[in-house]
């Protein structure tokens, strides 16, 4: 899995879900250019997979409120792939709770160098997972993060502050010279105004450029991806899935 690499084996012909910690949202085959359908779980999944045929695939967009994502450091000791794994496991353990064997990582590998890691919880994958082998579908996991910074179609500048938002939560990630130095998430109210989210943003840069002064202090670039209508005002799920115009053009 690599959440922020939208996998070339996936096809714009393939569906898509967008999921979260509530609910799956869909789009009807039918439907394709019509309104997304959003239910919890239970509900949603006879529905979701009625959509499907046998043997289709299926890119899953983990919300914001299921996929983590960190800044890793690499020790200096780390003689191994699978050393710097544990210490990855470790570390997600440490900032997002639970065990290390309880998270899915992905990870920009580096030895040398700080990398961006990306997790989902194994209890919020399982069981999708088997009820998708079990009906015969395949499966490709993504974070909507992931997808938005891996898509050919993205806008996220090389240097500075950029954030992705969505109905409550934004992730704020510095970048220089294309390399990610700082990365944190933030929870917000559902219906927050741009005007605050952006403050509660600069208040975060003050925060880290205390920190770490190289960090420059200007105010992010910020792409949206809050759905439309008040139904859907904060639904993660429906958010997520509205990448995946995004991860079909990363995958042509």
């Amino acid at each position: 899995m690599s959440p922020w690499r939208p996998s070339l084996l996936w096809r714009p012909t393939h569906a898509a879900w967008g999921l979260d910690a509530r609910d799956l949202a869909w789009r009807p085959a039918q439907e394709a250019a019509g309104e997304v359908r959003r239910a919890p779980h239970a509900v949603a999944w006879p529905q979701a997979l009625a959509q499907l045929d046998p043997g289709a695939t299926v890119a899953v967009i983990a919300a914001n409120d299921i996929a983590v994502h960190w800044l890793q450091t690499p020790p200096a000791s780390v003689s191994s792939l699978d050393e710097l794994r544990l210490v990855a496991a470790a570390r997600c353990a440490h900032l997002h709770g639970g065990a290390p064997g309880d998270w899915w990582i992905a990870a920009d590998w580096n030895a040398t160098l700080p990398f961006v890691c990306a997790a989902l919880p194994y209890s919020a994958v399982t069981p999708w997972q088997r009820k998708l082998a079990t009906a015969g579908i395949s499966a490709h996991w993504h974070t909507a993060w992931g997808v938005a910074c891996g898509s050919v179609a993205n806008t996220f500048p090389d240097d500075g502050w950029s954030a992705l938002r969505g109905p409550t939560r934004f992730l704020l990630w510095h970048c220089r010279a294309g390399r990610v130095d700082c990365l944190g998430m933030q929870s917000m109210s559902p219906g927050t105004s741009d005007e605050d989210a952006n403050a509660q943003a600069l208040r975060q840069i003050r925060i880290e450029a205390m920190r770490d002064p190289s960090l420059s202090g200007e105010p992010p670039h910020w792409v949206n991806i809050t759905a439309g209508g008040t139904d859907a005002d904060d639904s993660e799920a429906i958010a997520a899935l509205g990448l995946a115009a995004l991860l079909q053009g990363g995958a042509s």
